[in-house]
């Protein structure tokens, strides 16, 4: 099972932009490994979704990078959340072995200048 590594702070703002990365104890992230989705279910006001831009694995397969555009917060509904925990999907473009990804603590940070 991968997990993330590092503090996970995830910018959920409308274009705003985010870093996650992945890890794996063997080269389980192959070249045609891609993210399908990445959400947090546990907010009160709805899905967060982000778009994924980039993600790629790294370190020879064992360590995962993930790009994401923040799209803001269902209908626009607040109080906006400190933290939440996502959930990550990924598949692959046929090679077999797509790696189960453990839920992901994060906190949520805000752009301090508007």
């Amino acid at each position: 099972m991968a997990t993330a590594t590092g503090g996970a702070e995830i910018n959920y703002g409308l274009n705003k932009h985010s870093h996650l990365f992945l890890a794996a104890s063997s080269a389980v992230f192959k070249s045609d490994t891609t993210v399908d989705s990445v959400k947090d279910k546990t907010y009160a006001g709805g899905t967060i979704t982000w778009d994924v831009v980039q993600a790629k694995p790294t370190q020879g397969g064992r360590r995962f990078r993930i790009h994401l555009k923040g799209k803001g917060l269902p209908d626009g509904k607040v109080p906006a959340p400190d933290a939440g925990t996502l959930t990550v999907t990924l598949s692959t473009g046929g090679s077999s072995g797509v790696p189960d990804v453990a839920p992901v603590p994060c906190v949520y940070v805000e752009d301090e200048i508007p």
